[in-house]
C-alpha cells in the first residue's frame, strides 16, 4: 500500500468548558487546544460549542482574542447562524474560553 492511500486514524478529542460541559469531536489532525463558545437561543437554552481547534497554544490564543473581541463588540446581537446543523435558529454568543484538549480513552 502506498503512503498516499494510507488512512490517518481519527483521534477523539474532548473539550471541557469551565462549567464542566464537554464537546467531543473526532479529527485526523493533531489538536492541543480549542476555543469554545457558550451560546444562548431565543428559548433561553444555553450550550457550548467549538469555534476552532488548534495544534498550538499560540494559534488558539489568537483565535480567542478574535472571538472575545467579537463578543465584546456585540453583546446582545442575535444572529441566524448554524446551530447543531439546523439553519435559521437565532442565537447569541455569551462568552468564549480557551481550553486544553484531552483525548478519549
Amino acid at each position: 500500500m502506498s503512503m498516499s492511500n494510507a488512512r490517518t486514524p481519527k483521534t477523539t478529542y474532548l473539550a471541557t468548558a469551565s462549567n464542566g460541559s464537554v464537546v467531543e469531536f473526532e479529527s485526523t489532525r493533531t489538536s492541543t487546544h480549542a476555543v469554545m463558545v457558550q451560546s444562548e437561543n431565543r428559548e433561553g437554552e444555553t450550550r457550548w460549542g467549538l469555534l476552532s481547534t488548534n495544534g498550538r497554544y499560540e494559534l488558539a490564543a489568537k483565535e480567542l482574542a478574535k472571538w472575545a473581541s467579537f463578543v465584546a463588540r456585540n453583546p446582545n446581537q442575535w444572529d441566524r447562524t448554524w446551530w447543531d446543523g439546523v439553519s435559521g435558529v437565532e442565537q447569541r454568543f455569551l462568552k468564549v474560553e480557551l481550553v486544553e484538549l484531552t483525548t478519549k480513552a
